[in-house]
């Protein structure tokens, strides 16, 4: 069930794929979108999924003043522990 209001809920996902077709490489694309009005609220591209590239989108969605309750992302091999 999605969240009532914007900024409730914060979700984060990537996704690789030949965004530019024959025009450009393969990349990811990363990107937070709020659950409540599936807004998005930064996407970025991006040559893997990574635990930097999170961080990065982050801080971009911060410096918009765009605080949230909670933030969710999936369980990618790049936030385990070795």
């Amino acid at each position: 069930m999605r969240r009532g209001k914007f900024g409730e809920l914060l979700q984060g996902d990537g996704s690789r794929h030949a965004w530019f077709e024959d025009r450009g490489p393969e990349c990811t694309m990363v990107v937070f979108v709020d659950d409540a009005t599936s807004q998005i609220t930064v996407a970025k591209f991006v040559s893997a999924e990574t635990t930097e590239s999170y961080q990065q989108i982050l801080e971009e969605h911060l410096k918009k003043g765009l605080l949230g309750k909670s933030l969710f992302a999936d369980f990618a091999a790049i936030f385990e522990k070795n």
